[in-house]
């Protein structure tokens, strides 16, 4: 979430620019770079839940698979940080059509069966392009309604586009693969693109260049960028690759820390540093952001451990978790109109607590998973997840916008990308270690029980002299046997340790939870308020 580098970008000098007077100039722009940050967001969601499929495709092994979505995360970082200086210099209009160009471009090789290696290095190019897009869609918003009454609305509609594609992205990927190839994951993207560009080339409009906005710590840029890159990396590939037992992850943890400390450096030190460090001693300032961090990761349960235990637990396949996803899809269509208007009658903390609350108890319910799980069952906490997720993030913004002032437009905007895009990275790998190491804990002990259990025992002799029956002789039939227990023990473990990372996830969110209390009250919006530093406390 860049909330309002519309400060630098619409205005250079520091005065925000004001809004538009005609309705036609206002929508504009913002649905262009709204649907531009809606592809950004689906880009990555649908590389992700059939990653599988892509890399049978291309002949890749898991590792180089498993890379499709992370180089895809760390080049986004480039991209939100260079976002800012490039539509202050070139204006959002040549912005968004170099940005979907580029998209286009690179989605399209990707659906020409690339080696492994080339996909990766697309997907960077994708990530880098996608990752602007984000930024550019607060712009719009900022361009278009300024601090004015209206300014509610185009947050909604952007919290809309932020958070839509982790419900419909697995939608669309599981049709799309199924119906039409994994080349068509790449080739609808690549369309989306073209059509958004072509929008952004021919609607809107193209100010002069203003060179002056280019001057920037380039540096300290690049030191960001790799910092969070290569945190993203040790995070993402950490646990399948055994941490530091991995060259990669412990050259990648050096590179991380050495490039942190490098920026802190600079951060301090330099004429134009890329973030303001005194806000983060603000606590209005921080508060929203942290709360957005500890969204982004209990928000893992939902993205990365329900799709998990479908695929491990009952085979599903991406199809028939995309059809589970729809759960969650509809209600958030519907509560976003309703968050809008709850914000009319109540305190935003409210709303933004009864999200949270929402959310983790749809993991409640979802953590009582057994081996007779299926879609049936977590329909509900999916509805739960859906609705929570929108009546949080939409006062959340509003919260981050009220203490906003021009100056702080650069630092805000790295920050709530950073905590967007590294909360859903450390959740996804927290979710992942976690699942890992609590299954060979799980599977451990059920077989112990399983050994001294003289009950099971006698199972394991009465299946055995079925097989032998069904024509196995005495050695395949025990060693039919045994593989069959030692299949459903693993299974019965991966139940508990999803079940463990669903509780998990709650606690997270309801640390968020407690920490809506640290902020200031959020006062009800009305016909005549607007938000930002100017408006009623």
């Amino acid at each position: 979430m860049a909330a309002v580098t519309a400060a630098e970008a619409v205005a250079p000098s520091g005065a925000p620019a004001p809004a538009a007077s005609a309705s036609g100039t206002r929508v504009t722009p913002v649905g262009i770079a709204l649907a531009a940050s809606l592809l950004s967001g689906i880009g990555g969601q649908l590389v992700g839940a059939n990653a599988a499929d892509i890399q049978g495709g291309i002949g890749a092994s898991s590792d180089e698979g498993s890379f499709f979505t992370t180089a895809y995360i760390m080049a986004q970082f480039g991209g939100i940080v260079c976002a800012g200086p490039l539509i202050a210099a070139f204006g959002l209009g040549r912005y968004l059509t170099a940005s979907t160009m580029l998209f286009a471009a690179a989605a399209l090789a990707c659906a020409s069966a690339p080696p492994p290696s080339g996909l990766i290095m697309l997907r960077m190019v994708q990530g880098f392009a996608a990752g602007g897009l984000g930024p550019a869609g607060f712009v719009a918003v900022f361009m278009a309604f300024g601090g004015g009454a209206r300014l509610p609305a185009g947050l909604t509609f952007l919290a809309f586009a932020l958070l839509l594609p982790v419900a419909l992205g697995p939608v669309l990927s599981g049709h799309l693969q199924h119906a039409l190839g994994w080349e068509a994951l790449f080739l609808v993207q690549a369309a989306a693109a073209a059509a958004i560009a072509t929008a952004a080339a021919c609607l809107l409009p193209r100010a002069p260049i203003a060179w002056p906005a280019l001057r920037r710590d380039w540096g300290a840029m690049l030191l960001f960028s790799l910092a969070m890159a290569a945190t993203i990396l040790v995070v993402s590939q950490g646990s399948r690759r055994y941490w530091l037992d991995s060259g990669l992850i412990g050259w990648s943890l050096a590179a991380s820390l050495a490039a942190w400390a490098g920026f802190i450096f600079t951060a301090w030190r330099s004429p134009v540093p890329v973030l303001n460090v005194s806000l983060l001693s603000r606590r209005r300032f921080v508060m929203p952001i942290a709360l957005n961090f500890l969204f982004r990761i209990g928000l893992a349960g939902v993205t990365v451990v329900m799709p998990l235990l479908l695929a491990m637990a009952a085979s599903y396949r991406p199809l028939e978790i995309g059809s589970l996803f729809v759960w969650a899809l509809v209600p958030q269509l519907l509560a976003f109109p309703t968050a809008f208007l709850l914000l009319h009658l109540a305190d935003g903390r409210l709303i933004m607590a009864a999200g949270l609350l929402l959310l983790a108890l749809g993991m409640v319910l979802a953590a009582d998973s057994s081996n007779l799980i299926g879609a049936e069952q977590l329909r509900l906490p999916m509805v739960l997840a859906g609705a929570g997720q929108v009546f949080f993030l939409v006062p959340n913004i509003m919260a981050g916008v009220r203490s906003i002032h021009p100056s702080d437009g650069p630092t805000i905007s790295l920050m709530f990308n950073a905590t967007s895009l590294g909360g859903t990275s450390i959740g996804a790998g927290l979710a992942s270690e976690l699942i890992t190491e609590r299954q060979k804990y799980h599977f451990q002990a059920l077989t112990e029980a399983a050994g001294a259990n003289g009950s099971q025992i006698g199972r394991i002799e009465e299946l055995s002299g079925a097989l032998q029956l069904g024509g196995a002789d005495e050695m395949l039939s025990a060693a039919r046997t045994v593989a069959t227990i030692v299949s459903a023990l693993r299974r019965e473990a991966f139940i508990l340790s999803a079940n463990e990372a669903f509780l998990v996830a709650v606690a997270i969110l309801l640390a968020g939870a407690f920490g809506i209390m640290l902020l200031d009250r959020q006062p009800r919006l009305s016909a005549a308020s607007g938000l930002g530093p100017g408006a009623a406390r």
